[in-house]
């Protein structure tokens, strides 16, 4: 059975929907913030099958880990391989944040500040800090629009000087894995990686998510070469083989591939 690693999107995803991480990491992050409590919306709560009919197939951005304390709001993503659309990427998040967060109806000011926080396994910037923050600012007169919007980005891959002290053993335990077993908030990050791969229905889950994956860039490129439409729904076809074989149940693989009943049957 495949052991995966904190740094793996689904079980950071997993992981962080721990409410005592969530809070300890956002008050490292930002040293003298308190967190008193947060939320998770139910209605985009991460579960291994919610994240195969949402996050593989449709293409659609899926917010890693979103939650609300008393003021504020976040969504913190694991950021493996570089990615030369991370700004848009944040924009579209916090556009999807606002959206979500904002009651039909409801004033602007009823907003939250929204903070979309990259944990990058590679600095995208190459510049060699630890910790990058972008607001929205006149660049001629440094003057702050104040529309709360903030994105923060970790790269893990810095050099280790630059590290804030209240982060080093969570970069080393996300970089490495290794465990600082005088710090009870990575102590408690690694023992709920150990608890979900301990889970083998979740890790059967984690791997089919990375298989499709393949066969989804796969599929796309044969697409290309021999008619986006037909190469899709061969795709699809064999995407559904690959769920039947795992025991995925019939309802979830009809809203991940769009296929009929008819058509998985004759699978």
């Amino acid at each position: 059975m495949a052991k995966y690693k904190f740094s793996n999107k689904l079980m950071f995803a997993l992981v962080m929907q721990d409410e005592e991480i969530c809070a300890e990491f956002i008050q490292r992050l930002f040293p003298g913030k308190k967190v008193k409590s947060i939320t998770f919306p139910n209605d985009i709560k991460i579960t291994p099958e919610k994240t195969i009919v949402t996050g593989v197939l449709s293409r659609s951005v899926r917010l890693d880990v979103l939650f609300e304390d008393e003021s504020e709001v976040y969504d913190i993503e694991m950021q493996v391989e570089k990615e030369p659309e991370l700004p848009k990427r944040s924009r579209y998040y916090h556009t999807s944040m606002d959206t979500h967060f904002l009651k039909k109806g409801k004033p602007y000011k009823d907003l939250k500040p929204s903070y979309v926080i990259f944990i990058c396994m590679k600095d995208p910037f190459e510049k060699g800090e630890a910790i990058y923050q972008f607001q929205m600012i006149d660049k001629n007169l440094q003057l702050q629009l104040n529309d709360e919007t903030y994105t923060i980005i970790l790269a893990i891959d810095c050099p280790k000087g630059k590290i804030p002290k209240e982060l080093e053993t969570f970069f080393t335990y996300v970089e490495r894995e290794e465990v600082d077993e005088n710090d009870d908030f990575v102590k408690r990050i690694h023992e709920k990686v150990e608890e979900v791969n301990r889970d083998a229905e979740v890790t059967e889950i984690m791997t089919l998510e990375e298989e499709l994956k393949i066969r989804w860039h796969y599929g796309y490129d044969e697409g290309k070469a021999a008619g986006l439409e037909k190469g899709a729904a061969q795709e699809k076809r064999e995407i559904a083989k690959s769920m039947i074989k795992e025991g995925i149940a019939k309802e979830i693989i009809k809203k991940v591939t769009g296929l009929s009943a008819d058509e998985i049957e004759k699978l």
